[in-house]
């Protein structure tokens, strides 16, 4: 099934238009893959030859997941930032309270977590343990616990940054932080709510 790109309109403090720009160029590329991956899976023909070292399928399979990942991570962090000034709501001071001690306890473990990661920085609700973490991605298919609900996405790629702040990933933590849209987190965490017994 072929899936077109999301509209993002450009309202968020943390990064300039400039930056925007060149970042929206590379999700409407993973997009594109998805679509010609997804074809080239339909157009194969049994039997597949499938090999675990090499093979056309392994390669398509793998390259399927990564693109994918790479949609719907970018479409997560785009739609969670915002110009406006917001903050957390009650939900989520909960949330920080009972997980982190605290807003401050979770900021200092979210920037730490961005800090240490090389693509991406995700505060999720793991259905397993039952309880929310910020957890680090080092690219679109290595990281994230399966069933891990993201609420909170930051791209931690040079390429999401380094227009604007160089080598200055804790200035671009920071300004991400700030710039956070709780609306949308909020939203997420209502979701999670209503399909799931936490809320």
């Amino acid at each position: 099934m072929e899936i077109t790109p999301k509209k993002f309109p450009y309202d968020m403090s943390a990064i300039s238009k400039d930056q925007f720009d060149s970042h929206i160029k590379l999700y409407n590329g993973y997009v594109d893959k998805v679509n010609e991956i997804t074809k080239d899976l339909f157009d194969l023909t049994p039997p597949f030859q499938a090999n675990a070292t090499y093979s056309k399928y392994r390669g398509l399979k793998k390259g399927e997941t990564y693109a994918l990942d790479g949609v719907i991570l970018h479409e997560a962090y785009f739609s969670n930032m915002t110009s406006a000034k917001t903050s957390p709501d009650e939900c989520l001071h909960r949330v920080f309270d009972q997980c982190f001690g605290g807003y401050e306890g979770w900021v200092n473990d979210f920037a730490s977590c961005a800090a240490a990661a090389r693509g991406w920085c995700v505060f999720c609700y793991d259905q397993r343990t039952r309880s929310f973490r910020n957890i680090l991605m080092d690219s679109h298919d290595d990281g994230m616990t399966c069933l891990a609900y993201p609420i909170i996405v930051l791209d931690m790629y040079e390429h999401a940054y380094f227009i604007d702040y160089k080598t200055d990933k804790a200035e671009y933590i920071k300004r991400f932080i700030d710039g956070i849209c709780w609306r949308a987190a909020g939203k997420r965490l209502n979701k999670l709510g209503r399909e799931t017994s936490i809320a």
